[in-house]
Formats: structure tokens, C-alpha cells, sequence
């Protein structure tokens, strides 16, 4: 469930290639937008199988309206799992994801609000790195 079911809110918003993050609301301030829900989860399908090694997340960085999360976990198809810190910027947060997994999804869940946590944290880019494993 995306806020208020807008589109410009859309979980889709975290895969267009776009890093502009400094605001909010119509493009290209896009962003995946939580609705205030203390259970978000967004989930990454690839459609095939690929080897990834790491990730790339930009959080929306309207801190004075949007507020941030300061950890998260990342759940891989193959049954890794790992939790890692935000911190509150603008630009790119890279996790890496402790060797190569032959995954055919991601799930990013457990979103921690900063505190005093905001109503609208929001990630602006989901960016995952490795091959295809067909190669």
C-alpha cells in the first residue's frame, strides 16, 4: 500500500534510474511513500534468476517534511538476511551484501522511523548490483 494510493507513490518510483530526492510530490519527486504504516515492506521480483553482491538505496532526503528510517533489514530469495543502519543524506547508502547470491527477489522490510518518528519516510531509489546468472 503506497500513501494515499497516489501515484506519485508508487513502488514502481524506486526503479525509474532517478536520484532527485531533495523534495516531494509530482515528478521527478517521486518516491515509494509508506502511508505511515509501521509494516512497510516493498519487494524487488527480477523475473529470473541473477547473482547479486550489493545494493544501492537513496532515501527521499525532504528530511524536514519526510523524516527518515535509521535501519532496515533486506531479505534475499535464497535466505540471506541482513540488517543495516541509514543514515539521514542525500545520495546513495551502499550495502553490501556479503558475497554473491543467486536470487530471484529482494524484500526490504523492517523500516525503523527516526525519532520523533515522521508520518512520511520514503525511499527514492532501489539500485542492486551483480549480473545476470546466465553469464
Amino acid at each position: 500500500m503506497e500513501t494515499r494510493d497516489e501515484s506519485v507513490f508508487f513502488a514502481r518510483s524506486v526503479i525509474d534510474g532517478l536520484h532527485i530526492a531533495n523534495s516531494h510530490g509530482a515528478w521527478p519527486y517521486l518516491s515509494w511513500g509508506i502511508g505511515g504504516r509501521a509494516d512497510a515492506a516493498i519487494r524487488l521480483d527480477f523475473g529470473r534468476e541473477v547473482l547479486v553482491d550489493a545494493m544501492a538505496l537513496y532515501l527521499r532526503a525532504d528530511f524536514q517534511h519526510s523524516g527518515y528510517w535509521t535501519r532496515a533489514t533486506v531479505h534475499l530469495s535464497d535466505g540471506y538476511e541482513k540488517t543495516f543502519p541509514f543514515r539521514e543524506i542525500d545520495g546513495p547508502q551502499v550495502v553490501a551484501l556479503d558475497g554473491r547470491h543467486s536470487v530471484d527477489w529482494m524484500r526490504l522490510d523492517q523500516l525503523v522511523k527516526n525519532s520523533p518518528a515522521s508520518q512520511y519516510p520514503s525511499l527514492r531509489q532501489w539500485e542492486v548490483y551483480g549480473q545476470d546468472s546466465d553469464r
